[in-house]
């Protein structure tokens, strides 16, 4: 998701994008990025009937052209799902790209996110271990009313010496791979 944010600034400088870390106990992008805020998507969540343009200015922190927004410092074990689809259609009004870093698929709130979003990234490996995970958690999500037509597959890592190829992940999972990313 930090990758996938940066790359789409660079390309369209212009344009404005949002990084949103919507992990509530183990969010990493304050890691990976070195930030810190006072606010969290928690607080966009609990104030997104009364959203502005000023409000929000307060909740993100702009890093390098990309306006992001962390999950809390310390985990939440709850979130109101009924407030995404405000904050979500707010940051689709204000930005070209919103790119979402969530959870894995199981729970209520990553469902939430699902459901929302234009497009859902999956990322796997080639390893059968991480494919059989995959396969069940795009089961998961279409059980829960995602479409599969909106999973876009990419395989991270991709080593053909020690996983499945192309052809036989595309095989077991009944998808096609969007990208693979070779390990470096």
């Amino acid at each position: 998701a930090c990758n996938l944010a940066f790359q789409l600034q660079r390309l369209n400088p212009k344009k404005k994008v949002l990084l949103a870390d919507m992990d509530p106990s183990s969010g990493m992008l304050s890691f990976l990025l070195k930030m810190k805020s006072s606010y969290s998507f928690v607080d966009a969540l609990s104030h997104s009937s009364q959203m502005d343009e000023d409000l929000w200015r307060a909740l993100v922190t702009p890093q390098q052209g990309v306006d992001v927004i962390l999950s809390p410092e310390s985990p939440v074990e709850t979130v109101q799902t009924h407030d995404a689809a405000a904050m979500i259609e707010y940051s689709r009004e204000n930005y070209a790209s919103v790119v979402l870093d969530t959870p894995g698929p199981y729970g209520d709130w990553p469902l939430e996110m699902a459901k929302l979003c234009d497009e859902l990234i999956l990322v796997t490996t080639n390893e059968l271990p991480a494919l059989h995970s995959t396969q069940r958690a795009i089961a998961h999500l279409e059980s829960s009313g995602v479409e599969r037509s909106r999973i876009k597959l990419v395989v991270n890592r991709f080593n053909p010496d020690l996983g499945l190829d192309r052809q036989a992940i595309q095989t077991a999972l009944k998808m096609d791979v969007f990208q693979l990313l070779p390990n470096d």
